[in-house]
């Protein structure tokens, strides 16, 4: 009996007909690569465009801000006022702030009047000078970190 001739696969392991799969993957690999940086720059160009038109942000430290400010107050309100005290007319503050909108100032009658009677129904013996010292010290660290527009006086 005669054997029939067996036809041997010619696929990609063989080398298939155009030649070695080593070129063929070593080009799919290049192509890949080349696709990959292609997004990669384009990602980078338009975040660095979003980012280069805007303002940086600002971040009010709480520590940083208590620090500051009961560093900057005057002797004789810093006499009278404990870290917690300052902390507290801070957290008030902020808390009073985002009630309002638009334009404001920071420290104008309205913001003194709010936070001295926060400080009363806590049972703390804060003043409104020691509140307009408090509110004038905050301007300042807030001018330093850069968190005040352009005609803010502090």
């Amino acid at each position: 009996m005669k054997q029939s001739p067996v036809l041997r696969g010619v696929g990609w392991r063989d080398g298939g007909p155009g030649g070695h799969p080593g070129a063929v993957t070593a080009l799919f690999v290049v192509l890949t690569a080349v696709a990959v940086v292609a997004v990669a720059v384009v990602a980078l160009r338009r975040a660095d465009a979003f980012l280069w038109g805007r303002e940086p942000s600002v971040l009010f430290e709480v520590d940083e801000a208590i620090e500051f400010v009961a560093s900057a107050l005057p002797a004789e309100v810093s006499a009278r006022l404990s870290y917690q005290d300052v902390e507290a007319l801070l957290g008030w503050h902020l808390v009073h702030l985002a009630g309002r909108e638009g334009e404001i100032d920071i420290a104008d009658e309205l913001v003194v009047a709010d936070l001295t009677a926060r400080a009363e129904a806590d049972d703390r013996a804060i003043t409104a000078e020691d509140v307009r010292a408090v509110l004038t010290a905050e301007g300042e660290y807030l001018a330093a970190i850069g968190a005040l527009g352009p005609d803010a006086e502090t």
